[in-house]
């Protein structure tokens, strides 16, 4: 089991040398989708993200001029370039757009740049501490439009940093089966809760769910690497796994299709808006 992309796309050729099968629970670079035979992850990439970010802002929040203000890496490119292309073909428009480099500090040229262009929403890629100053920058220039950001800035040391800069601001990350498994995911915060005295957030989810799909193929007898990617290929259909971050259906290349869900920053929390659509 293996977390972020730097650790997995760096690793998987020696999975797929050695037949050790990887399984992560919070990688959405898309070259995952690519990265061989034995490497597998239960959240989708980046490109949906993007795509159901661009969703969010046209249908939810009515939003026809949108600004980008993206991180220079593949983690901002790929959302730019998905939230670009999807938010054109609901009929929106890209007023404008503004790159920077991860560890960036000041924004304040950018913003001023982009607001005279009057956008009804501000997407940004950005993570943690680099979204936490834009957010305080953004707010000392009076802007008044919607802020839009991704899994990477959705932490709650942002709101820490950020502070009030942080209220009304939209952020996406992993859905859990709101709906479908609600007692199943009250179990399961129940327990983390009693275990460890404190709120599990998305990600303890998605760990969980990992183990868990680990766990059932070892009771089904898996005990070599080619005997647990063939048991994961066989979770489609009506052989996929119901748990409490949804359906874990596996594709050819090891990919599962499941949504984001959008949370709002309100009273300095993080407060479930639903799902992009």
């Amino acid at each position: 089991v293996t977390g972020v992309q730097t650790c997995a796309l760096p690793i998987s050729p020696i999975a797929n040398q050695t037949h050790t099968v990887i399984i992560t629970a919070s990688a959405t670079a898309d070259q995952i989708a690519d990265a061989g035979d034995y490497v597998f992850r239960i959240v989708p990439p980046n490109s949906k993200q993007g795509a159901d970010l661009a969703q969010f802002c046209f249908g939810k929040l009515h939003a026809r001029r949108a600004a980008i203000l993206y991180q220079t890496n593949d983690y901002g490119l790929t959302l730019r370039d998905a939230f670009d292309k999807t938010f054109r073909q609901l009929g929106g428009g890209i007023v404008g757009e503004e790159g920077y480099p991860l560890g960036a500090t000041d924004y304040r040229a950018a913003l001023a740049k982009l607001k005279p262009l009057k956008p009804d929403v501000i997407f940004y890629p950005l993570h943690q501490t680099e979204a936490a100053q834009m957010l305080r920058q953004e707010k000392e220039l009076g802007y008044s439009c919607n802020l839009v950001s991704a899994d990477g800035a959705y932490t709650d040391d942002l709101i820490k940093t950020a502070g009030s800069a942080a209220e009304g601001s939209y952020f996406s990350t992993m859905a859990l089966a709101y709906g479908v498994a609600d007692q199943a995911i009250a179990n399961f915060q129940n327990a983390f809760r009693s275990q460890f005295h404190e709120e599990p957030d998305v990600y303890s989810a998605y760990y969980y769910e990992v183990t868990n799909l680990v766990a059932q193929l070892i009771k089904n007898g898996a005990t070599t690497g080619e005997q647990m990617r063939d048991g994961l290929y066989a979770m489609t259909g009506s052989n996929a796994y119901h748990g409490i971050t949804g359906v874990t259906s596996f594709d050819k290349r090891g990919e599962v299709n499941k949504s984001f869900y959008i949370y709002q920053v309100r009273n300095g929390g993080f407060h479930l808006v639903g799902p992009p659509m």
